[in-house]
C-alpha cells in the first residue's frame, strides 16, 4: 500500500497512525514521496518510531516546503530522532504552521535542536510538546525562539517538569504575541513566583481566550488571588482552569468578582480540588446566580456532607440552572 503512493504525486494529505510503521515501512514511504512537493499534511501517530525512524521521515521530509502539519505524536523518537529532525528538515519546512510531538521522549538537548532548527520560522500557528521530559533548561532559549511566531495560537507544554525559573520566560513573551489564544501548562512544577507573569500575561495579552494550570499544586493561595486578579483585568479570556493548585479563601474571593463582573469574556472556570471550604463555596454559588458563566466546576474542595445537607437549598437550584452548569 506505501508503495503505491509514488503513483500519487499530487498527495497533499497523508495519514497513517497506529500502522505499525517499522523500518522497512518507513523506508518505502521514504521512497514512495521523495518526488512528491505538494504534501501539505502528514500524521503518523503512535506507531512507535523511533531515533532511526525519526532520520527516515526526517530525510523524507527534507523537500516539503508546503508542508504545513507534522504529526509525530505518541511516539518514541527521543532526543536523537529529535535532533535528526531538526538538523535534517525543519529548517526547510518553511510552511509549518503544526507540530504535534505529544509524548515522545524528546528531553532538553532535543528542543535546543529544534529550538534552533525553527527560529526564522514565522508560520508556526500551533506547537505540542506535552509529555516529553523538559524541565527548566532549555526554556529561555525556546522562549525566545517563540518570540518572532507572530501567529502563533496554541502552545501545549502539559505534562512535563518545568518550574518557574522556566516557565516565567514564556509567559513573558507570549504576552507579547497578537494572535496567541491558548496555552496548556497543566501538570508541571510552577509555584508561587510564576503568579505576577500569568497575571500579565492574563491581562496584556490582547487574544488569549484559554489557559490551563491544572495541577500545579505549589501555586497557592496567595498566588492564586494574584492570578485571579489577572483574570479579571483580562477582556478576552473564555476558559480558566486551576484545579489541583492549592487555592482557597483569598483566591475565591476574587474570583467571585470575577464571576460578577458585567461584560466578563470568561464562560468556564475550573477550581475543583482545591482547598475552598464551605462559606466560599456559598459565595461563588451566589455569584454563579448573577453571572452569564457558563460552568463553574467547584467539586472537591473542604466540604463536608453535614454542610453539604445544610446548604442544600442554596445549591440544588444552582446545580439544575438551565443551560449552565455548576459542578458540585
Amino acid at each position: 500500500m506505501i508503495k503505491a503512493l509514488k503513483n500519487l504525486p499530487i498527495l497533499a494529505k497523508l495519514s497513517l497512525n497506529s500502522c505499525n510503521l517499522i523500518i522497512p515501512c518507513l523506508e518505502a514511504l521514504k521512497e514512495a514521496l521523495i518526488d512528491n512537493t505538494v504534501l501539505a499534511e502528514i500524521s503518523l501517530y503512535s506507531n512507535e518510531i523511533d531515533a532511526e525512524g525519526a532520520q527516515l521521515i526526517a530525510q523524507t521530509l527534507v523537500n516539503k516546503s508546503n508542508l504545513r502539519t507534522l504529526g509525530l505524536s505518541n511516539n518514541m523518537i527521543g532526543t536523537g530522532g529529535a535532533r535528526e529532525l531538526a538538523s535534517v528538515c525543519l529548517m526547510h519546512l518553511t510552511s509549518l504552521q503544526r507540530l504535534a510531538l505529544e509524548s515522545n521522549l524528546v528531553g532538553n538537548l532535543g528542543l535546543d535542536a529544534m529550538t534552533t532548527a525553527l527560529a526564522h520560522n514565522t508560520s508556526l500557528k500551533e506547537i505540542f510538546l506535552y509529555n516529553n521530559d523538559l524541565d527548566d533548561d532549555p526554556m529561555a532559549e525556546f522562549a525566545n525562539m517563540l518570540s518572532n511566531k507572530v501567529n502563533l495560537q496554541t502552545l501545549g507544554l502539559e505534562y512535563n517538569r518545568v518550574r518557574s525559573r522556566g516557565a516565567n520566560h514564556i509567559f513573558e513573551v507570549l504576552k507579547a504575541l497578537p494572535n496567541f489564544e491558548r496555552l496548556f501548562f497543566s501538570h508541571n512544577l510552577i509555584s508561587e513566583t510564576s503568579a505576577e507573569p500569568i497575571k500579565q500575561l492574563l491581562a496584556i495579552s490582547p487574544s488569549l481566550k484559554e489557559i490551563r494550570l491544572n495541577d500545579n499544586d505549589q501555586i497557592g493561595d496567595e498566588a492564586g488571588l494574584v492570578i485571579a486578579q489577572g483574570i479579571h483585568a483580562s477582556s478576552c479570556i473564555k476558559v480558566c482552569h486551576l484545579s489541583d493548585t492549592k487555592l482557597s479563601g483569598k483566591s475565591a474571593a476574587k474570583l467571585c468578582e470575577v464571576i460578577r463582573k458585567k461584560n466578563s469574556s470568561l464562560k468556564d472556570l475550573d477550581i475543583s480540588n482545591n482547598l475552598i471550604i464551605m462559606d466560599d463555596i456559598e459565595m461563588l454559588a451566589n455569584a454563579f446566580k448573577e453571572s452569564h458563566i457558563e460552568c463553574l466546576n467547584i467539586r472537591n474542595n473542604i466540604v463536608s456532607a453535614e454542610e453539604i445537607v445544610a446548604f442544600e437549598h442554596l445549591l440544588v437550584p444552582v446545580c439544575t440552572m438551565a443551560k449552565r452548569k455548576f459542578i458540585f
